[in-house]
């Protein structure tokens, strides 16, 4: 009797400990993290190469209108030190990323005046800084 016990609770230990294995496993794996919610889309770019042959994998985040960068709002951000106010999920992200390639360089405002050469060149400087 004290056999047939020892064997049911070495198979039910064993079975418990390969699902959490499998489980942990599954979970340390994983590329990501949860899509936040101030993504109104995420994508996944997984082994992009480039020409000379290298593979990268990328996560792509399109944040909702309430993170959108605002019009002549530069000022801001450079004058006040202004911080969107991210929740917990989007912090995990952004802290578990190994690089961050670009933020907030997709408006455009050409300043009246300029030519549009020297238009794009401010804004790409403009871009630049907020990327920072």
């Amino acid at each position: 009797m004290t056999w047939k016990l020892s064997v049911a609770a070495f198979v039910l230990v064993g079975g418990c400990l390969a699902f959490a294995t499998v489980h942990e496993a599954n979970r340390l794996s994983r590329l990501t993290t949860p899509t936040p919610p101030e993504a109104a889309a995420d994508w996944i770019v997984r082994n992009a190469r480039d020409q000379k042959g290298h593979q990268a994998s990328f996560r792509i985040l399109l944040l909702t209108d309430e993170f959108r960068w605002q019009l002549s709002s530069a000022k801001s951000v450079e004058e006040f030190g202004a911080t969107p106010a991210f929740t917990p999920e989007m912090k995990t992200v952004l802290n578990r990323a190994e690089e961050i390639i670009c933020i907030g360089a997709s408006s455009e405002e050409i300043v009246p005046g300029l030519t549009a050469a020297a238009g794009r060149a401010y804004e790409e400087a403009r871009a630049g800084r907020r990327a920072l």
